[in-house]
């Protein structure tokens, strides 16, 4: 049984059967690492793609901390559609966005673990020293 679902991508439209679905995520599981998947996720989508996306997981989490449309509106700037769209996404029988979400915690969490305060120079000079073991 061939399924084929409808994108509008690009210029035209654009059709995808199963096939060409699984050998993406075959490829995306291909990456060793986080550091792999960021950069093959980053050569394979334009910004626009990657910002529409991480919205998605954003209003996700948010969805899953059961914050009003409202809030999420106001810090997402998404539509009250779309928000219903992705909300409407927990409910489909073979759904795991409300389990990787809770999996890897709530966007908030992330990004107060992940705030590296310092300046510009302290990081770069971290990271180089780092990755050519100046300091050995």
């Amino acid at each position: 049984m061939k399924r084929v679902s409808k994108t509008s991508a690009g210029v035209g439209k654009y059709h995808w059967d199963y096939q060409e679905f699984c050998y993406l995520i075959h490829v995306l599981s291909q990456t060793n690492n986080f550091k792999e998947l960021m950069n093959l996720f980053i050569d394979l989508h334009t910004p626009r793609e990657i910002c529409e996306i991480i919205r998605r997981v954003q209003i996700s989490s948010y969805l899953v901390n059961n914050e009003t449309y409202q809030d999420i509106n106001d810090k997402t700037g998404a539509s009250h559609n779309t928000i219903s769209k992705i909300n409407q996404k927990f409910y489909r029988e073979k759904s795991t966005v409300a389990k990787m979400i809770k999996k890897a915690g709530s966007f908030q969490k992330f990004t107060e673990g992940n705030i590296d305060e310092r300046d510009w120079l302290s990081r770069m000079l971290d990271r180089t020293i780092s990755r050519y073991n100046i300091l050995k």
